[in-house]
This record gives C-alpha cells, sequence and structure tokens, in this order.
C-alpha cells in the first residue's frame, strides 16, 4: 500500500508534555529514557528548541543499550476515520535508579506521564516523593497504571483522563457526573476527563465544569491531543490557579496540536495566550 505522505518527528507524553510547558515559558524539565540511536537526536533536538532542561544520570538523557521506543502511525485523511498506532515499548525499564531525585526536589509541580510495563510501579514512589517535598502532581496514567492502582491510587492533585480510562475506575457507573466524583474521592484532587471533538468535563470537589470543543475545527492529525490538553490544562491551573482557566488553554492547545501533523507542531507558544479563545464553559 502506497502512503501519501511521511513524517517522522518526536513523541511519548513526557516529552510532548514538556513541549507545551517550555513553549509557555514554564521553566522545565523532562526525565525519560531513551536509546543510542538517531531517533534519540531527534527527541533531544525538539525538546530543546522548547528551552526544555534535560534532567539525567549523564549530560543529556539517560540513554541505554535498547532502541529508543518508537511508534508507526497510520493515519488518514482529515474526516475519514480513526488512526491505528503500532507501538514498541522496549523494556520501558525505568526506575526509581534512573530519577534524579535531588534535582528535581525544588520544582513546584510534577506532570506524571503515562508510564508502561514495570515502570508503573513508579508512580507511587513519585507521589510520596512529592508529598514529601510539597511538590503537586498532575497524572495521565496509562491503561496498565490504572489496572495496577485502581483499588489504591495515590492521592494527587490532578488526574487527567479520556472517556474509556475513566470508565476503568467504576465500570458499573454510567453517569458521568457520579463517575467523575466517584474517582475525585479515590485519587484525592481535581479530575478531568477529556471527551474527544465533545470537549472536556472536570469537577474539582465542590463544582463541575463542561466545555464544548469548538466544532469548526478540522482535525489534520489526532495524535498528541490528550499529552496538549493535559499539559494545557495543568499549566493553566499553575499561572492562575483557575479551573476554567485551565479547560480555555487545555482546550486550545489540543485544538491547536490536531490542526498540525506531529504531537509537537502545533502546540501553543507563550505569544499564544494572549489570543487564547473562548469557550461556553458550564
Amino acid at each position: 500500500m502506497e502512503l501519501d505522505n511521511l513524517l517522522v518527528a518526536s513523541g511519548g507524553g513526557a516529552t510532548n508534555s514538556a513541549f507545551t510547558f517550555g513553549s509557555l515559558g514554564l521553566k522545565t524539565g523532562s526525565v525519560f529514557l531513551a536509546g543510542h540511536d538517531v531517533l534519540s537526536q531527534i527527541i533531544l533536538s525538539d525538546l530543546k528548541k522548547s528551552g526544555v532542561k534535560l534532567f539525567a544520570m549523564n549530560t543529556e538523557c539517560q540513554q541505554v543499550k535498547e532502541a529508543t521506543n518508537v511508534s508507526l502511525i497510520l493515519s488518514p485523511q482529515a474526516g475519514r476515520g480513526d488512526r491505528a498506532i503500532l507501538s514498541y515499548w522496549g523494556k520501558e525499564n525505568l526506575t526509581k535508579d534512573d530519577i534524579p531525585w535531588d534535582k528535581i526536589k525544588q520544582t513546584k509541580w510534577f506532570y506524571i506521564a503515562p508510564l508502561h510495563k514495570k515502570a508503573i510501579a513508579l508512580l507511587a514512589d513519585l507521589v510520596k516523593f512529592a508529598k514529601k517535598n510539597n511538590i503537586k502532581t498532575a497524572v495521565n496514567p496509562s491503561v496498565e497504571q490504572i489496572i495496577f492502582y485502581r483499588k489504591n491510587f495515590p492521592q494527587v492533585d490532578i488526574l487527567l483522563l479520556n472517556e474509556q480510562e475513566a470508565q476503568m475506575f467504576f465500570p458499573q457507573v454510567r453517569n458521568q457526573k457520579q463517575l467523575l466524583a466517584k474517582i475525585a474521592e479515590t485519587s484525592g484532587g481535581i479530575v478531568a476527563i477529556t471527551q474527544g471533538q465533545k470537549g472536556c468535563i472536570v469537577w474539582d470537589g465542590k463544582k463541575f465544569y463542561s466545555a464544548q470543543a469548538n466544532p469548526k475545527i478540522i482535525a489534520k492529525e489526532r495524535t498528541g491531543a490528550g499529552d496538549a490538553f493535559g499539559s494545557g490544562f495543568t499549566a493553566g491551573l499553575f499561572l492562575k490557579n483557575n479551573i476554567q482557566y485551565g479547560i480555555r488553554l487545555g482546550l486550545a492547545n489540543s485544538e491547536s496540536c490536531i490542526q498540525q501533523v506531529g504531537a509537537k507542531n502545533g502546540l501553543l507558544t507563550k505569544q499564544g495566550l494572549l489570543n487564547l479563545p473562548n469557550y461556553n464553559i458550564l
């Protein structure tokens, strides 16, 4: 089958989110593993463009002998169906020994992207360390993490999920508001659920919020949309400590992302904060 086009670009929840924070002008660092290969150089180059500092065991990032994780994304033309993603996770062997604990203890926030395989157990260690050092936590868990921690999820400040992930916590609860409230009791903080083209819903412990996405936006490619919303929402709370502003920034970042091909190419910059669109937030 012949492809119309091919793009090689960096991705991954940690680096996509770090790119948003760095591009918005926030002092940002990223902790991750990469292989000694040409793919890792693409990741490092992209992060440097947004001013992200690379914390690690060596001068840039912790590089391992295994190949860098990679995904092959088969995406149809806009409006012609959903994409298919073939992922290689390697050994996914990020451990406590790879985390530069002393270097990251002075930060104000941890944004913990999806972790896979053996690395899923790191979530509890990271949250415990954050609480000890008065660091707030925003978590966008993987499916494996939800399954692993579902009955005993660490107490976090922001939990970021899509509709399918949210339903995994309490499969029997179909009412969205009830589901949000029960998940919030489990995780202890704000819960935000993305709903694709429908927008998002949020529960802050006292009030429900919902917002519709802009129906006029035509998506070129949806990869990275969840990371864009989660990091944008978290940045909004960091900047103004306001749920509605977080929703605006999250939706705007996500909609900007999907109008470009590649998970980082359309993300908002600091200049974009001056012209955030308005949304009907209920």
